[in-house]
């Protein structure tokens, strides 16, 4: 059989196999590291580097080294970043261009890690602050270090304070009396341009002094002949229609006018009414007697709670794009071009697919472990969704940490949920929302549960604090007096709802904390409480006076625009009034006048006569 074979064509095509597979084994590794850096960075917005990857054949495994991913509202950090990934890659499917990885483990695991340099994709988003300290979320969601926050400072120079501020509910909470004041304006504006528009249709003194020229020029002096009467008859009567044309813009400037006044004089008692409705609503949230949707406990713990879901949903809103699925995208194909077209089986195969991701965290506290599994663009095809599951491992911090996620983009739908447990995290040295006051220890069982769509969220948690002990750093002011008042409260629970958009969720915060406050800052509230309305009524009452002189302005003025259009309407109807005599009327009164003076003339001659004759 050797004598069929060209040992010639086989050597030839043996050495161009073996520079193949040598081109590969050398070109792969850079190939599929610009492979990833592009559709990274592109997925992210943002760079993602790699430092190198190497390929390994036997097995098939793809090894990445120094990953960075760049946080894309602040390229000077990294979103995250790790060391080493290992993945296992099936062979057979890469022959179809299918990429299936068997298992990837990762190590060096870390979040928000500084950057030599800028991440940003392009020169604008270069502009950044050297340094920033953390993502707006997060920002959002850090600890209030004393001296950083504005309200934290307020709060911390009241002496003896058991509420905010009047300045302070005034730019919190949103006003009766401000909204109704700002559309009394914006309709005393809106009124103010239809009555400029209806006034400049009016005549003015110029028009009616013409008016009145024209008038005794036309309606003195006698008729020179018929064509002489023809002409002042047509010239009066377009005058008529002047004066007819102007008549109806007095009516409707007169209509512009007293709709105003109707709107605006409808709009002031309910405007009067706003301060006392914006006491009794500001009343009823900050009375420490849990009866407020936010008290007490939503000012202590509310920043730091809206900073922990600032920051889950930040990481949730730049992870949740990456893993949706991408039918959308494979529908989407351009007219005249080729296409892979997938047959049916048994056993279908996604075009990439991570059945098992697992890492571990690193932190201050010990390790936290992670496996996903199940990650592919196309869940649809797998028909399963991306399963999540951390777990702490020798906590130093907490007896257990448990977060177990499912998250289902199947179908072109968003279904994810996901359910928190931990026990006995031991609270140290944490900074409230009031500078000076700190939770100095605690022990905390949290529980909670969120399920979020495309748009929306849905979530509760529940807490329970146990042997809390609270302090004040300064020796005076709202937080001392609190912490004199913590210093009975040992436990205490929370229970926190978010729901809503995910670009602007609702927090909704309880606890028994306000209850027992409540009790031990009775008498001191009644005190501040008097100091807090009387200050309220009476910056109220400035704000109300604000918008009471433009009332007043404007209702004069519409007083006195009407006594002009009432006398301006007096005028026009005068000379609407008046009648251009017919040609024929001067005709006859000139024979009347021409018979007369014959009659008259002849019994001055008959006079004569008799006169002579005696």
């Amino acid at each position: 059989m050797t004598k069929w074979i060209r040992w010639s064509g086989l050597a030839g095509f043996s050495v161009i196999l073996l520079l193949i597979l040598a081109f590969w084994y050398f070109a792969a590794g850079p190939l599929i590291k610009l492979s990833i850096e592009t559709i990274g960075s592109k997925a992210l917005g943002a760079k993602l580097d790699v430092a190198s990857v190497d390929l390994e054949l036997n097995p098939v495994k793809l090894v990445l080294n120094k990953v960075e991913a760049t946080d894309k509202k602040h390229p000077m950090k990294n979103l995250v970043s790790f060391d080493r990934a290992e993945a296992d890659l099936l062979f057979l499917p890469l022959l179809m261009g299918k990429t299936i990885i068997e298992n990837v483990s990762v190590e060096g695991v870390a979040f928000d890690t500084d950057r030599q340099t800028s991440g940003a994709l392009n020169a604008s988003d270069q502009t950044v602050t050297k340094q920033p300290s953390s993502s707006d979320s997060s920002q959002a969601a850090s600890t209030q270090d004393k001296g950083t926050s504005n309200k934290a400072n307020d709060l911390s120079e009241r002496a003896v304070d058991a509420l905010p501020t009047a300045d302070e509910l005034l730019a919190r909470e949103p006003l009766l009396t401000v909204t109704r004041g700002e559309a009394m304006q914006a309709s005393i504006d809106a009124h103010k341009l239809k009555i400029d528009q209806a006034n400049q249709a009016l005549p003015n003194k110029a028009d009616l002094k013409s008016y009145e020229a024209e008038i005794k020029q036309l309606l003195s002096g006698k008729f020179k002949s018929l064509d002489d009467f023809k002409a002042r008859k047509k010239a009066f009567d377009q005058l008529k229609a002047k004066f007819k044309a102007d008549q109806a813009a007095i009516k409707a400037a007169k209509q512009a006018l007293s709709n105003a006044n109707k709107d605006i004089r409808q709009q002031w008692p309910e405007l009067q009414s706003a301060p006392g409705q914006d006491i009794r609503n500001i009343q009823s949230k900050y009375t420490l007697d849990a009866v407020g949707a936010q008290n007490l406990s939503a000012l202590i713990l509310g920043d730091k709670i809206n900073g922990y879901l600032q920051q889950g949903l930040g990481y949730y809103d730049t992870l949740s794009p990456l893993l949706a699925s991408d039918k959308k995208e494979a529908d989407k194909v351009a007219e005249k071009e080729g296409r892979f077209v997938p047959f049916a089986t048994n056993r279908p195969l996604p075009d990439f697919w991570i059945k098992s991701l697992s890492f571990s965290l690193k932190l201050a506290g010990g390790d936290v472990k992670v496996l996903v599994e199940d990650i592919s663009q196309q869940p649809d095809v797998i028909n399963k969704p991306i399963k999540l599951k951390a777990s702490g491992n020798k906590l130093t911090h907490m007896a257990a940490f448990e977060l177990d996620g499912v998250l289902d983009y199947r179908y072109q739908k968003v279904d994810n949920q996901f359910d928190l447990v931990i026990q006995n995290w031991q609270i140290q040295d944490l900074a409230l929302g009031l500078d000076g006051l700190d939770l100095k220890a605690a022990s905390l069982d949290i529980t909670g549960q969120a399920k979020l769509d495309q748009t929306s969220i849905l979530a509760d948690a529940q807490g329970d604090f146990s042997q809390a002990q609270f302090s004040a750093s300064t020796s005076n002011g709202f937080a001392k007096e609190m912490s004199l008042a913590l210093a009975t409260i040992d436990t205490f629970n929370f229970s926190g709802d978010v729901k809503g958009s995910l670009k602007s969720p609702s927090v909704g915060i309880k606890s028994d904390l306000d209850k027992k406050l409540s009790r031990a800052f009775k008498q001191r509230l009644k005190q501040r409480q008097a100091k807090v309305e009387q200050d309220l009524k009476r910056k109220l009452n400035d704000k109300l006076s604000l918008y009471a002189g433009d009332y007043k302005d404007e209702v004069k003025q519409l007083d006195l625009m009407q006594t002009d259009l009432d006398s301006l309407s007096d005028k026009v109807s005068d000379l609407a009034k008046r009648e251009l005599s017919s040609y024929q009327d001067q005709l006859k009164g000139e024979a009347k006048a021409k018979a007369k003076a014959e009659l008259d003339k002849q019994k001055e001659d008959l006079k004569k006569k008799l006169k002579s004759l005696f």
